[in-house]
């Protein structure tokens, strides 16, 4: 008989989880939860779920990196059954996609619809795959590639997230900028090519890059308000005020981040960049971090001491001695 487990990634969202084991505890054969909270809520945590007695959680903690992503393949590593439904702390499965999860037995990845209840549109996110199956490369939002068959859930199976729009007065706003910047541009052409095409292209000039991804932006997000979806208005100008804030940067500093952009991608992304596929590194980096650092922060220099030394750091306060930072929030 096959298993079915629960992976969350949670940072400083206790309730969150919590609606989550509530919900599927007994839908599942496990939960595992890979947690990067401050040590406070991380404390609260493990007092709820240690009240609520819930024998299938396991919680793991991992070193904050300002997003998720990086880290999914080191929670892959941490599940046992043959299924994952990966989900957030900000979203919430229907009753039918708990009741029905275990009659999806016959492909390696189910897509599912998830409904933006702000934003009033259906996205359809790849997360319910076998273990075995699934390969995070760790983009910024990233739907997995399936190493095998998928499908589609019914439309009567789907996600509710339950986040606003973003807005770009949020605290998290220029965080997301340095993550943007390190993971997404200036090597957003790059992905879109690797994406559809399985090919790579490098600039020589930072001029060039700039003004083909301006084009990219411009003309990707004005197709998307063609078809008239909501976040288009939101979209669109955040990609722009990212453009501005490369623009802006000294330009041997823009030369920099494109020569890391070369190497994350003949790396096959930040996961294999940084060493995260390997459980004992993201382990060995969390027991020498200081949890005083903001994620975007540990991220950013984690990606300069690669690209500085050729290798990926194991202890965290080598990276802290290296660029001669002391612990701040």
């Amino acid at each position: 008989m096959l298993t079915y487990g629960l992976l969350i990634f949670n940072r400083n969202d206790v309730n969150g989880v919590l609606r989550l084991t509530k919900l599927l505890n007994d839908a599942v054969d496990e939960i595992v939860i890979i947690d990067s909270s401050d040590p406070p809520e991380y404390k609260r945590l493990m007092d709820k779920l240690t009240k609520r007695n819930l024998k299938r959680a396991v919680i793991f903690r991992a070193i904050p990196l300002g997003y998720a992503e990086p880290l999914r393949m080191y929670g892959l590593s941490k599940v046992n059954t043959d299924y994952i439904l990966l989900l957030d702390t900000d979203e919430i499965p229907n009753t039918k996609l708990i009741e029905k999860l275990r009659y999806h037995d016959e492909y390696d990845g189910y897509v599912i619809n998830r409904y933006e209840v702000a934003l009033k549109i259906v996205t359809k996110q790849l997360r319910l795959f076998k273990r075995k199956k699934i390969l995070f490369r760790g983009i910024i939002h990233e739907n997995p590639e399936v190493l095998g068959q998928r499908s589609k859930l019914p439309d009567d199976e789907y996600i509710l997230h339950m986040v606003g729009k973003l807005n770009a007065l949020m605290p998290n706003y220029s965080r997301y900028m340095v993550i943007e910047l390190f993971s997404r541009y200036p090597y957003l052409l790059n992905n879109l090519l690797i994406r559809s095409f399985r090919r790579r292209i490098y600039y020589m000039n930072t001029n060039i890059i700039n003004i083909l991804n301006a084009i990219l932006i411009l003309t990707y997000y004005k197709a998307i308000s063609l078809f008239q979806l909501r976040d288009a208005d939101m979209w669109f100008p955040y990609f722009m005020n990212l453009f501005k804030v490369f623009m802006n940067i000294p330009n041997r500093y823009q030369k920099v981040l494109i020569d890391i952009s070369r190497e994350i991608y003949e790396s096959d992304g930040i996961i294999s960049y940084l060493c995260l596929n390997n459980p004992s590194i993201v382990e060995s980096l969390t027991e020498t971090y200081t949890w005083n650092l903001p994620g975007h922060k540990v991220f950013q220099y984690l990606i300069l001491y690669r690209y500085k030394y050729k290798k990926c750091a194991t202890n965290f306060k080598d990276v802290l001695e290296t660029f001669h930072l002391k612990p701040h929030k």
